[in-house]
């Protein structure tokens, strides 16, 4: 499952990471990384995982520690996608670019 940190405004991608699962551990120590080399962002839009829990007012760890940063938390509705536009955009793109062979993108060393 990918962690993806793209920002609103250029569209830069800050982090690109694959996480077996999004466990609040991996993910505070990503967006720490991220947070010391761009800044704190106002907002993180999310599907809610792992920012979102059942319980009371349905904060983690994670969600107590970025709201304490001064970070606006943004959940997506479930299954609702197209709410967080540039992301899937980037996805997309991501999966264009590299589940090809290396041969569609290359010229063949044969035509050399």
């Amino acid at each position: 499952m990918p962690l993806t940190l793209i920002d609103a405004f250029s569209r830069y991608l800050n982090r690109c990471e694959a996480l077996v699962e999004p466990d609040g551990k991996h993910v505070h120590r990503i967006l720490d990384s991220a947070f010391m080399e761009f800044g704190l962002p106002v907002a993180i839009r999310s599907d809610g995982r792992p920012f979102a829990s059942t319980g009371p007012a349905r904060l983690t760890e994670l969600s107590v520690w970025l709201l304490r940063l001064g970070i606006r938390i943004e959940i997506i509705d479930p299954g609702k996608p197209q709410q967080n536009g540039r992301l899937e955009s980037s996805h997309r793109t991501l999966k264009a670019e590299t589940a090809s062979p290396p041969g569609d993108h290359c010229v063949s060393a044969r035509d050399f």
